[in-house]
Formats: structure tokens, sequence, C-alpha cells
């Protein structure tokens, strides 16, 4: 309470005097006829009020308070203020509080505490203000139900979960975090929180846990805990909260089975096989062989945890296998990843298609059933093409020292048969010239060089041919 007022409780009989001279004093003003002037109206005193702080309560109640402002009130007369939290209509709640007060100057501020008890929560309340010199009507009043700064929220706790981090487990389980953020708490009150992880069809699979926390502000969050056992592999849990103050039912609870956010995968090791010439990167080797690199992308993996990865090469034309086998084990440091595998293939494989089948193996142990493996004989990402040995080009080869017949380009190659033709024509043609030559008696002069061109045969020869 402010210097500028002093409280006198106890002193309402002095306000039936007062009242007395005021009804008395106004009722002679009437019998006189006389109008208030402009000056009496301006110095009629005013209340007005506001809530001081957040105007919100959580929903066990609390205490507000509510700060008057007055004006044109006379110094040393009691005065009587009577607050009270109404609903939006103007419907009294019972829920008040009053004093009285008397000031020291004509304006001043003065505070007034209200009470409010459990069992409003969700509710929206308005302080509402009446001045009063007793036994009388209040003098001043403020009862604005849409001002704000009057306006009180009595909240509903709210919580909402959020799974921390990838929100996926390896499928040997592990342990995931549920962050609860709350609101509209009574800080210094014990509640009960309570996580499960069900199945996406709300039934409980029996995986929570819970703790009990005391609030020191209306708003927070707080994180739980939970151990995910191994056996749920390839199954989707979702997180449900609830928040108690036991022995009763639940005061909150989120339970969105849709919300990603709440929603955690335990994960079935995947692994995915690509395999690539180390030469060049292309699924082409080439004859005389080379190193194959098989790059294995895995998911799902248990970081921390040793696996081994093995591989062989079949034939893709009926699925069996090579001598080609490779392994490497590794320690996974994240459930997703590459591995690389390689194998050194000789030659002697042209014109096959090799394919690698991977498999994923617990610890070293690769005997056992494989954790995850990539088998499709037919797949093109997992197989390489080895290139076919070159064939020699058909028809046998020109003799020595004969040049080979040149055939007109055509836009198509010669077939064998027509080489063949070709050459028993000029054969034929050879041995006729020869014969005609030996008949004549005479030699090619052209072949020779010895007769120049145009001239005629020597005397005393056979044929007579005609100058060239």
């Amino acid at each position: 309470m402010h210097a500028d007022s002093l409280p006198q409780p106890g002193r309402r009989h002095r306000f039936a005097a007062a009242a007395a001279v005021a009804v008395v004093l106004g009722v002679a003003a009437g019998l006189l006829g006389a109008a208030p002037s402009a000056d009496a109206a301006a110095s009629a005193p005013t209340v007005r009020g506001a809530l001081v702080g957040e105007r919100l309560l959580p929903p066990t109640g609390g205490t507000i308070v509510e700060r008057v402002t007055y004006e044109n009130l006379t110094p040393g007369i009691d005065y009587f203020l009577f607050v009270s939290l109404d609903t939006p209509a103007a419907v009294a709640t019972g829920i008040d509080s009053s004093l009285t007060f008397t000031p020291i100057a004509p304006a001043g501020t003065i505070d007034v505490e209200l009470t409010v008890p459990s069992g409003y929560a969700g509710r929206t309340l308005v302080a509402a203000v009446r001045l009063f010199t007793p036994p009388g009507p209040p003098i001043a009043e403020y009862a604005d139900y849409t001002d704000p700064q009057q306006t009180l929220q009595i909240g509903v706790p709210t919580i909402r979960g959020a799974l921390v981090g990838e929100r996926r487990l390896p499928p040997t389980g592990g342990t995931i975090v549920e962050r609860v953020t709350y609101e509209n708490l009574t800080p210094g009150i014990d509640y009960f929180l309570f996580v499960s992880l069900d199945t996406p069809a709300a039934v409980a699979t029996g995986i929570d846990s819970s703790l009990t926390f005391t609030p020191i502000a209306p708003a927070g969050t707080i994180d739980v805990e939970l151990t995910v056992p191994s056996g749920y592999a390839g199954r989707t849990l979702v997180a449900a909260v609830r928040l108690f103050t036991p022995p009763g039912p639940p005061i909150a609870e989120y339970a969105d089975y849709t919300d990603p956010q709440q929603t955690l995968q335990i994960g079935v090791p995947t692994i995915r096989s690509s395999l690539t010439d180390a030469a060049d990167g292309d699924r082409i080797l080439a004859t005389t062989g080379g190193t194959l690199v098989d790059s294995v992308t895995f998911e799902h993996l248990e970081p921390g945890a040793l696996y081994t990865l093995s591989s062989v090469l079949l034939r893709g034309a009926d699925a069996t296998e090579t001598p080609f086998t490779t392994e490497v084990t590794f320690t996974a440091s994240a459930p997703d990843g590459i591995v690389e595998l390689s194998f050194d293939v000789p030659a002697g494989y042209a014109g096959e298609v090799l394919v690698s089948f991977p498999r994923l193996s617990a610890g070293t142990d690769t005997s056992a059933a494989p954790l995850a493996e990539d088998a499709q004989i037919d797949d093109p990402s997992q197989s390489v093409t080895v290139e076919r040995a070159a064939v020699p080009a058909p028809g046998a080869a020109a003799p020595t020292g004969v040049p080979a017949p040149t055939l007109a380009a055509s836009g198509g190659s010669a077939s064998p048969a027509a080489v063949a033709a070709a050459a028993l024509l000029l054969a034929a043609g050879g041995v006729l010239l020869t014969t005609r030559r030996r008949k004549s008696g005479i030699l090619d002069a052209a072949a020779v060089g010895r007769v120049p061109h145009g001239s005629l045969v020597p005397e005393g020869g056979g044929d007579t041919d005609t100058p060239r």
C-alpha cells in the first residue's frame, strides 16, 4: 500500500453520517434548481484499475494485485474501495477484496490484493473497481470488461513433447530422450510426469519412464530418458506424455500419434551395393582384368558396434560363384555410412557379367545369419561387364607383293564371295593376256619401257597393234 493513502478498517460508522450529509446537500441543490457546474463535473472523483504483472495465474489459482489510480478525492476523508473479479459478461464470481483508506492528497494510487482459488482453470476474469463513501452508492467506478489490463487468464496446464535427436535407434535398441515443454504450472507444487512409447495405434508397449519435479516457474522444459530394449527392430513407436498431481487423473497430456517429432524408428540394418571398375569408375572391365570396387552403403547400424562386411563375385548368367571373395571388419561410427570392398579380377572372364553379393554380419562371425544382404543378380548397380576379346576380320590375308584389290566405295563392305569372285576374274585376265603376248612374239613395251608410247611394232613381228 502506498504512503499517499491510509487504510482505516472499522470506521464504517463515519461513512453513514457523511453519506447522509451528501444526500441532504443533493436534495437541497435539487430543490433550489441548481444544475451542476462544469467545474463540479471536472472535480468529481475518478478511479481506474490495472492488474499488476503478467495477468496470468496457474490453474490452481494464486494471488493477483490490482493497482487503483484515483483523482479528485478529498484528503482526510475515509473512502471504501471495492475490487471484484467478474466474468467478461459482468457476472460476479464472488472473488473480491476491499479496504478503507484515507488519502493524504487528491490523487494517488493504492494496491489491492485478490486471491483466486482453484477451480477456475481455463477461465477469463475481469477486474472491476468501485469507490464508496458509505452507506451511499459508488461515487466512482471503473468496470471496462474489454480492457486487457484488467483481464486475468487462469491457465490450463499444457504440455508438449518432442524426441531429441535423430528419432531413430539401431535394431539392438538404445536410449532416447523426450523433452517436455510445460506451461501454466504452479511454482513450488510437485508434479508427476509419465512418458511412454506406444504403437502408432496407441497400444502400450511397456516402455516408459516417469519422474516427479517441482517447477520454479509456470513454464519450462524437462528431459525424460527412455530405454528401448532389443526386439523392436523394424518397429515404429510414438511417445506420449501425461502430467499428474497425484492421486488424481492427468491434468494435462500430449498424445499425438501422428506427430513426426514424437515418432521413433527402430531401424533394420540395410546395405546397398554399387560395383565399379576402380580404373575409371564405370561398370565395364577390360579383358585383361583389373580391380573392382564395391561401395556398400549401410543404414541403421549401432554406432560403436563391430560389424563384418563380406562379398563374393557371381556370374550374372547363371548365379554361380567365382573364386573371388573379400571381407572387411569395421566399427560403425554412425548409423549410416559407406564401406568399400575390392576384388582383383585377372584375365579370362571376357564377355561375362560379374555381380557382387555383399552380406553384413554382427561382430566377426560370418557363418551366422547375416543382419543384411544385397543379393540381386540382375541389379545393374552391383554388376560389371567384362569386355569381349577382339575378333579378327573375316577373309584371308592378301599374298605378299600383290596389292589387295580396291573396291569401289559403295557405302558398305564387300562380302567374302564378292572378294573371291574378283580375285578369280583378275587371275583369268592375267592368263589370257600372257597367252596373247606369246602368240604375238612381242613384249609389252609399256611393261619393259623400251618402246616409246605411240611407236610401231618392228618388222618380222606377228600381229600389228595400233598405236596406243
